[in-house]
């Protein structure tokens, strides 16, 4: 169940190893810029008019000042902060995603980590990076090691993963407890694609829905209630299950080099870039004699 041969150890053992000693300069660096600039995309979420719906709705779920949301003077439970950020982060699609994964791993991650770190206190910067290096990690491995076609969101599934892997960094889980943490946040796993298909606004809400899920199972997994061991491998882990059907785990999570977030993210959406991109191309082709000329 827990043997140093299978796949879930492993990727345990490297996320609770993980320091920021051992980082690279240039992840370091890569951390900085990525969570400067998902800061400034929730910044704009922030005005979206669904999030002052969602604002309102949050607040039947229960009270607290645990921590601020985004954009506004609201202090709420950690984990409602994690919803809402969350979901600003990713409602334009501006956070960043690396392509090979079809992960957006910063959009709970960070909203997740940073409610979790304002809502405890006395968290620094390098642990902040070292957590949301480790989360990168485990999101972007999970993804990139999916072969299936979507069904299930993806980022919102692989970012809680990761974003429970980040936390149990920063607080100094021992593999034990993390490797539980991960096995409850993945029983409490939710989204499909039917609200992308729709152009539906649960897409991103989908986000926030699970990035809540990595506060709760952070929290059960230090009250000593185990989830379960086998998330990857079991007979309805995620690997079998349909959620990544298809993913080939040894060679994506064992094989490869662990990678810094440089070579994971792009700082746009990958429709976004593209359509700057023609308007660019277009601004070059129209000139001013053919605009006079109209």
């Amino acid at each position: 169940m827990n043997s140093p041969s299978d796949i879930a150890h492993r990727l345990v053992e490297r996320a609770v190893t993980t320091r920021f000693s051992t980082l690279s300069p240039k992840a370091v660096a890569s951390a900085k810029i990525f969570i400067l600039d998902t800061l400034g995309v929730s910044q704009s979420g922030s005005r979206v008019p669904l999030a002052e719906d969602l604002a309102a709705v949050v607040r039947e779920w229960g009270g607290g000042n645990a921590a601020r949301i985004w954009g506004s003077a609201q202090r709420v439970p950690a984990s409602t902060v994690a919803f809402i950020n969350s979901y600003q982060i990713h409602n334009q699609e501006w956070d960043c995603i690396p392509e090979p994964a079809l992960v957006h791993p910063m959009a709970v991650i960070l909203g997740t980590l940073v409610a979790w770190c304002d809502a405890h206190g006395g968290v620094c910067g390098s642990q902040l990076i070292e957590g949301c290096s480790v989360s990168v990690d485990i999101a972007t491995s999970l993804g990139r090691a999916a072969k299936n076609k979507l069904r299930f969101f993806r980022p919102a599934m692989c970012g809680t993963l990761g974003a429970t892997a980040g936390i149990a960094r920063i607080e100094g889980l021992d593999a034990a407890t993390t490797r539980s943490a991960l096995g409850l946040a993945y029983s409490q796993l939710s989204g499909t694609m039917q609200a992308h298909v729709e152009g539906s606004p649960m897409l991103p809400m989908q986000i926030g829905f699970n990035a809540r899920v990595a506060i709760d199972a952070i929290r059960i997994a230090q009250r000593g209630i185990r989830g379960p061991l086998q998330f990857l491998e079991g007979p309805f882990g995620n690997s079998r299950s349909s959620t990544l059907n298809g993913i080939e785990l040894p060679s994506i999570i064992l094989s490869r080099k662990r990678r810094s977030p440089s070579s994971r993210t792009n700082p746009f959406r990958t429709v976004v870039r593209r359509m700057v991109a023609s308007m660019a191309y277009l601004r070059c082709a129209i000139t001013t004699t053919s605009v006079w000329r109209t």
